[in-house]
């Protein structure tokens, strides 16, 4: 069971502006910065700025991408990649000057680096150093770099800046998936998103809420929490569907058309039943023989000499041979297998646009089934057979009664039920469009 809502948006309006966030530091007095950065994080302000004794540093990408996607060959080769440019005034850097860096100086006891200068370049009475960095090789989260220059020992100028990643989906595989990329559930930031033509973004249920500055999804680009191959698999028995998850997407700008497909995952076979160890009652026992006794002589004889009793001579006669036992009762029914598990419910999405210039977005959500009833158990052993009459020699025959029929199988269980479905909205600047 599936319901699709296709929405198409054409609004008219482009963000400008990518993510950058930073924090400068300034001032006369060269003990110490003038401004110095937040104890909590980097404040947004332009990359380049000047701090105390004309100290001027600047970070920014190493490629942005253009509006118009014209260099987007040139921004994806240098995917995340940022540059820092130092630029020292003469005077201060002959003077015993060293510069530290740290990716973690918003931490209690934050670890500084030596910038190694022997690369720096000389122009027009300042040093120009270079420092490159690239912080994204395991997760996508934001980054913070300060830097601090010290003459002769003392600081005089530090610079904190909030570094945020952009994303590409583009794989041979044409899928990648949240974990691949480091991102688990939680919260993340990105300057772009750019899903290529083909590619897939799979959420596998997590629960993410990403922010972006502009999202571009080229045609058949798609974000879903799982594949359909992956929903309507059934797991171990026993085990619930896995819910689609949750996907909070803020984006200032988007353009192109995304495909959004929110499943769950189909319950697993409900539990086997236990086993009935029951049996069938015991057969009734035969019925006895019926033997009569019949004697002949007996009588005392005389002669001349003697009296002596003649020879008496007895015989049993059968008259009703014993019965065999009854076969043993049926076993009782095997016991009904367990409900079904319950399907994955389909997860959400919650989309807001600030703008989309000819932005199109197409929303399928579907519940995971619920899974097979468990299987029911076996039947109960049949009864013991009941015992033969008694009898004796020459009026027997009879015998032990056969055991009873095993019980009937125990019927499967109820399929589990369906996963909830779980409703979402697209805004697209400021007004629901669901």
């Amino acid at each position: 069971m599936s319901v699709q809502n296709t929405f198409k948006i054409f609004l008219i309006s482009i963000l400008s502006s990518h993510l950058l966030a930073c924090q400068g530091t300034g001032g006369n007095s060269p003990q110490t910065p003038t401004v110095k950065a937040s104890d909590n994080n980097a404040q947004e302000a332009n990359p380049r700025r000047v701090l105390a004794e004309g100290v001027v540093i600047e970070v920014k990408k190493v490629t942005d991408l253009r509006e118009d996607r014209s260099n987007y060959p040139e921004f994806k080769r240098n995917l995340n990649i940022y540059e820092t440019k130092l630029s020292i005034p003469e005077n201060i850097y002959v003077n015993q000057l060293e510069i530290k860096r740290s990716f973690s100086s918003l931490a209690v006891n934050p670890a500084y680096e030596a910038v190694s200068k022997i690369d720096a370049k000389y122009v027009s009475g300042r040093y120009v150093i270079s420092d490159r960095l690239d912080l994204w090789k395991h997760d996508r989260t934001q980054k913070t770099v300060t830097y601090r220059i010290y003459s002769q020992e003392k600081l005089i100028a530090e610079s904190t800046y909030s570094l945020t990643p952009d994303l590409v989906v583009a794989s041979e595989s044409k899928v990648t998936t949240l974990q691949s990329l480091g991102i688990s559930s939680g919260a993340y930031k990105f300057g772009i998103i750019f899903i290529e033509k083909g590619n897939i973004l799979r959420t596998e249920g997590q629960q993410v809420y990403l922010e972006v500055g502009r999202l571009y999804a080229e045609d058949t680009a798609t974000i879903e929490s799982f594949s359909r191959e992956e929903a309507e698999k059934v797991p171990a028995p026993g085990q619930v569907g896995k819910d689609g998850g949750y996907l909070s997407l803020r984006a200032g700008m988007a353009m192109g058309h995304l495909n959004i497909n929110m499943r769950g995952t189909a319950g697993g076979e409900g539990l086997p039943a236990a086993a009935q160890t029951g049996v069938g009652a015991k057969g009734a026992r035969g019925s006895d023989a019926e033997i009569y006794q019949s004697c002949t002589g007996g009588e005392v004889f005389r002669d001349v000499l003697v009296e002596r009793p003649a020879r008496r001579i007895c015989e049993f006669i059968c008259v009703k041979r014993p019965s065999s036992g009854a076969s043993g009762g049926q076993g009782p029914k095997g016991y009904r297998g367990g409900m079904g598990m319950i399907g994955g419910h389909s997860g959400s999405v919650d989309i807001s646009v600030s703008t989309g210039p000819f932005f199109t977005a197409s929303l399928t959500v579907e519940p995971g089934l619920g899974g097979p009833g468990g299987i029911g158990s076996e039947g109960g052993m049949g009864g013991e057979g009941g015992d033969p009459g008694s009898g004796r020699r020459g009026c027997d025959g009879a015998v032990k009664g056969a055991q009873g029929a095993q019980g009937e199988k125990g019927d499967r269980g109820a399929s589990g039920p369906l996963g909830v479905q779980e409703r979402s909205t697209i805004t697209v600047n400021g007004q629901s469009i669901i």
